[in-house]
């Protein structure tokens, strides 16, 4: 908050991942909030590798003497998180990695972080996410197939959330309101979701809906890491049932 000389001034600043955010506020608060944006584009990859170089010559490391010549640019183009890049680096100097870090070494550490990430963003998903996810994971693991069609997703959340017998997980979710949790929970790359037409996109059930329309959707994590993503929530139990 500001304080001018005539009067108090309350300056609210928004940041967002998405850039659509203002579209997706409902008409009063658009028209509450002021036109000037400002856009912070991602790294290219030279500068990706400008801060990689940065950071192990502040440790006082050479980066010729961690990654292999190629490596250090494919982390970049890979947009591989410093971070990452720390960890490899923090495990050579530790006597982990006896050997130059590779692009393989990179790929193993990007695929375990982004999981890890995963696991963890799962432990505060709200009552119907758990439910959404827990039912698509139960479905991947008994058909071993990686797209499930939204129908059986639906009747697969209806079945668990009533022999669930808990309040929080019904009435299970209406067509809309699943393609709602899939937009939002795609956007969190935690599942993949092939969209439908827009004209499928009407209220109503699920079997009016079934056909090459609607969307196929498969899990992007295993189904054991989403029991240990939701241990020691509300919905542990749940999990446990369905996946254990």
């Amino acid at each position: 908050a500001l304080i001018s000389p005539t009067a108090p001034r309350l300056i609210v600043v928004g940041i967002s991942n998405t850039l659509n955010l203002l579209e997706r506020l409902t008409p009063s608060v658009q028209s509450r909030v002021g036109a000037q944006q400002s856009y912070f584009h991602a790294y290219t990859a030279d500068t990706t590798i400008k801060v990689l170089r940065s950071k192990l010559e502040g440790k006082g490391i050479n980066p010729s003497d961690v990654f292999e010549d190629d490596a250090l640019t494919f982390a970049a183009k890979k947009s591989a998180s410093s971070s990452a890049a720390s960890e490899l680096e923090d495990g050579k100097r530790s006597g982990k990695n006896s050997h130059l870090v590779r692009i393989r070494d990179i790929q193993r550490v990007q695929s375990s972080s982004f999981d890890t990430i995963l696991t963890r963003a799962l432990q505060h998903s709200a009552p119907l996410e758990a439910l959404l996810i827990i039912s698509l994971a139960s479905l991947t693991k008994s058909s071993g197939s990686k797209g499930v069609d939204i129908a059986e997703l639906m009747t697969k959340m209806k079945s668990i959330a009533s022999a669930s017998g808990e309040e929080h997980y019904t009435p299970a979710p209406n067509y809309i309101e699943t393609l709602g949790m899939l937009d939002r929970l795609g956007e969190c790359s935690f599942v993949a979701l092939t969209s439908p037409n827009a004209s499928s996109l009407s209220d109503g059930n699920a079997s009016s809906q079934a056909g090459s329309a609607n969307p196929s959707i498969s899990l992007r994590i295993e189904y054991h890491d989403v029991v240990s993503g939701l241990r020691g929530t509300m919905h542990q139990q749940l999990a446990e049932k369905q996946l254990g």
